[in-house]
């Protein structure tokens, strides 16, 4: 965020698609919005699956439903448009997914500190920066 190494150590990296997919491990893959998908269910759904991925310090206030039971640890990274720069940092962080809506964009998973809910977002553009989360290839 804002190109500062201190962002980084604090709230993480953010990259635009292709370099996501470069950011995963060896045997590990940018999720799908169908993998997404499964996390959500198991986290109780849309409603509240936000809630249970927040941190609950580094969001803005009112960070509703932030308890992040699930460990997974999100902070609230806003995103990187190259028309208008860095936004929403404290309000918003948004993950990849890998399924492409077409050549230019593709869905998005968006946590907000105004919710406790999930949203995909299919306007993500490839250019942009999102934060990322790889996950573990299957064994055969």
């Amino acid at each position: 965020y804002d190109n500062k190494q201190i962002n980084c150590d604090s709230i993480g990296r953010i990259y635009d698609w292709e370099s996501a997919f470069n950011a995963c491990p060896e045997g590990w893959h940018l999720p799908s919005k169908s993998e997404w998908d499964t996390l959500i269910i198991n986290l109780g759904g849309m409603n509240v699956a936000g809630g249970k991925m927040k941190t609950i310090s580094g969001w803005n206030s009112p960070n509703i439903g932030a308890n992040n039971s699930s460990n997974f640890n999100s902070k609230s990274a806003g995103w990187y448009n190259p028309t208008n720069g860095f936004n929403n940092l404290g309000l918003n962080t948004l993950y990849w997914t890998s399924s492409e809506v077409d050549s230019k964009t593709v869905y998005g998973l968006m946590l907000s500190n105004s919710t406790e809910a999930v949203y995909f977002t299919q306007f993500a553009e490839k250019t942009s920066g999102y934060s990322c989360r790889c996950v573990k290839d299957k064994r055969e």
